[in-house]
């Protein structure tokens, strides 16, 4: 373990983050405030930081049961199989592209352990979460704005896991400063939306075919393995058997939460 550490509650299992950079993991346990904890570690990252010249960080291909991220200045390794993951860097800035790694990271290991990570809004309401979900601009954050204080348990990135026979929603750790600052909370699976900005508030039944696919839609990262997409695609399909999902027609208030069962 590196002298700089901290370790990371994804939703029920926990990263071990180990950095060269005093003031980087400073940074860092400060931003994630709300989900560092000190449990022992079911994963671990080792980061290597270097001053320098900022290069781009999206290059992110699948090996085997590694993914890889490699673009010049920027060095990434994560093996699914051991639950590790290294990374080395030379940034003047390098928040923003271990924060990305981190994601990355978390949503293969999540993966790796039955669950998902997933592009949504969760908000917690009478003890269970319901799940708003839809790429960047859609309205997640509207409707993350728009719920009852405390509600909210991240309005951009969620992880769905399996506790037979629920799923249960859990916080993840994951927001940008433009977003609301998540809340550690996690909750049984109650709700999908998938939300489409109208000038009406309604729900639209949607059939389990089209569900699936907007389930998928929503899942980062792993979608583009195309040796994940077939179980990602059965857990989608087990979810909106479970919980039946709608298509939500919202306004930028708060209208939509009387139409919710």
């Amino acid at each position: 373990m590196m002298e700089h550490h901290f370790n990371l509650a994804l939703g029920p299992y926990i990263l071990a983050v180990g950095c060269n950079d005093p003031d980087l993991t400073n940074q860092f346990t400060q931003f994630y405030a709300g989900f560092i904890v000190s449990q022992a570690e079911d994963f671990s990252i080792a980061i290597q930081v270097q001053t320098g010249k900022d290069f781009p960080t999206r290059n992110v291909r699948f090996s085997d049961n590694q993914i890889l991220l490699d673009s010049p200045g920027y060095q990434g390794k994560i093996n699914l199989e051991e639950f590790t993951g290294e990374l080395t860097l030379t940034s003047r800035n390098p928040f923003q592209e271990v924060d990305y790694f981190l994601r990355v990271a978390a949503a293969g290991f999540v993966y790796q352990k039955g669950g998902l990570m997933v592009h949504a809004a969760g908000i917690e309401r009478n003890q269970q979460a319901h799940l708003f979900m839809g790429k960047s601009g859609i309205g997640k954050t509207t409707v993350a704005r728009n719920s009852p204080p405390g509600s909210v348990m991240n309005d951009d990135l969620v992880f769905v896991v399996h506790e037979d026979p629920k799923w249960i929603v859990c916080s993840s750790p994951f927001y940008n400063p433009s977003q609301m600052p998540p809340q550690s909370h996690q909750a049984p699976l109650k709700g999908i939306y998938f939300l489409f900005q109208d000038k009406q508030v309604y729900l639209e039944e949607i059939n389990s075919p089209a569900a699936v696919a907007s389930f998928l839609a929503n899942i980062p990262v792993l979608t583009t393995n195309p040796q994940m997409l077939s179980e990602l695609f059965s857990r989608c399909n087990q979810i909106v058997q479970i919980v039946h999902p709608y298509r939500l027609h919202f306004l930028p208030d708060d209208s939509f939460w009387k139409i919710i069962p």
